[in-house]
């Protein structure tokens, strides 16, 4: 297959996915472009390790940019500080060129590959709009489907790099990433 019919396939994949695929196709684009980051690290190509690195962190800095912050989902907040954890650990493996980073983003992404695998099972193919959405409490406790809006939103500030061990983030780290359009 050719790269232009590759490429005319998996932007007409994008066109017609369903938001529960989109956002598990970014998620699967994220840990892909992470383990790729490991691969140059071994191979001591930086300078592709670097732009892999970079990749993953855009991915998934669109994920925290989408997320729609607000009192009506109170869901959206934890939904958003696991992406933020996500995102810092991939700016620390990048400072210190460490792969326990990587494991720990890697760790938590492929968790969020299967919740929202199982979303995709679950609401198949069709517009959530049309259907009447059953999701099981452990998929919507960690996927939060509503939190996710499909237009893209205008760009957000990153959070410092300091306290990166800590397990509860201060609030504005997870409130302060998306902004209304």
């Amino acid at each position: 297959m050719s790269a232009s019919v590759g490429d005319s396939y998996r932007e007409g994949e994008i066109l017609t996915a369903p938001p529960q695929r989109l956002h598990l196709m970014l998620i699967e684009g994220a840990i892909r472009y992470t383990e790729r980051t490991r691969h140059f690290w071994r191979e001591n190509q930086n300078d592709a390790a670097f732009e892999s690195l970079l990749r993953a962190q855009q991915i998934v800095s669109e994920i925290l940019a989408g997320i729609k912050i607000s009192d009506e989902f109170p869901l959206a907040r934890k939904v958003a500080a696991i992406y933020t954890f996500i995102y810092r650990a991939l700016v620390q493996a990048g400072l210190t060129r460490e792969e326990k980073y990587l494991d720990d983003a890697l760790r938590v992404l492929h968790i969020q590959r299967e919740t929202w695998e199982e979303v995709c099972r679950r609401l198949g193919g069709s517009s959530p709009s049309t259907d009447d959405i059953r999701i099981s409490e452990a998929a919507a406790s960690v996927a939060a489907k509503e939190t996710i809006r499909s237009a893209p939103a205008a760009p957000h500030a990153s959070p410092p790099l300091t306290n990166l061990r800590t397990p509860d983030y201060p609030q504005e780290y997870a409130t302060g990433f998306s902004w209304e359009a």
